[in-house]
């Protein structure tokens, strides 16, 4: 277990280290309706992730949105985004940093080993550290494409893309 624990006190280290690059590249974007990825601007990935931390939050407290078959995980993603009335990516830059400060406090408290709902219930077993890997990832990928959409640079750090794997 003390492996275990300290790989989580890493996913979490990592996640307190991405949040503010990715947040501040955010707050630094010139033109939030530029394309990013698929269909999404820079301002729909933003406040995908913002929903998306929200919505792991209420996992961790046993509750959150639900689907009834994950194969709707990438329809229910964009509609989050696409419903997601705030426009100023500022503002869900401060979302995602209020989240996810949060959720790591919370995630703190608890096994990183410990099942938690996920958009599917309890219908695949997801523990605490895998959301963590989740997020961990959407920063990582998501912040590239912010930061290609906008010209800026983006690196992945080996360390952090191995927490992911």
């Amino acid at each position: 277990m003390v492996a275990s624990a300290r790989s989580s006190v890493s996913m979490l280290e990592a996640l307190d280290r991405a949040r503010p690059r990715f947040t501040d590249l955010l707050r630094a974007v010139d033109d939030p309706t530029r394309p990013a990825i698929g269909i999404w601007t820079i301002r729909d990935v933003a406040a995908h992730v913002a929903t998306n931390w929200e919505a792991y939050g209420e996992f961790l407290a046993g509750r959150g949105p639900r689907l009834d078959d994950i194969f709707d995980h990438p329809q229910a993603m964009d509609e989050m985004a696409k419903a997601e009335p705030e426009q100023d990516v500022r503002v869900l830059a401060d979302r995602i940093d209020a989240a996810t400060t949060a959720w790591i406090d919370a995630a703190r408290e608890l096994d990183p080993n410990q099942r938690v709902p996920w958009y599917t219930g309890d219908s695949i077993p997801i523990t605490v550290r895998v959301l963590a890997a989740f997020q961990l990832g959407d920063f990582l990928l998501h912040g590239y494409d912010v930061a290609r959409a906008e010209g800026r640079p983006w690196k992945l750090p080996k360390d952090e893309a191995a927490l992911v794997l």
